[in-house]
């Protein structure tokens, strides 16, 4: 929010409370999409093999 010449100094960048409550919880919110982003990708090629064996086909080139 930016005000008019004359009101204090420092009066260009004044934040709410709220304003910056809601930052805070966002920063948060992508640190945590950060942390599971890295678990996931650490995981994702264990499910790959899993999910491909896990199945029941007759037909898998390994079983014969």
């Amino acid at each position: 929010m930016r005000h008019g010449h004359g009101e204090g100094k420092g009066s260009c960048f004044k934040a709410s409370l709220p304003d910056i409550r809601l930052n805070v919880i966002g920063n948060r919110f992508n640190m945590t999409v950060k942390r599971l982003t890295v678990v996931a990708t650490l995981f994702m090629p264990a499910t790959f093999p899993a999910g491909l064996y896990g199945t029941n086909n007759v037909h898998m080139p390994e079983n014969h």
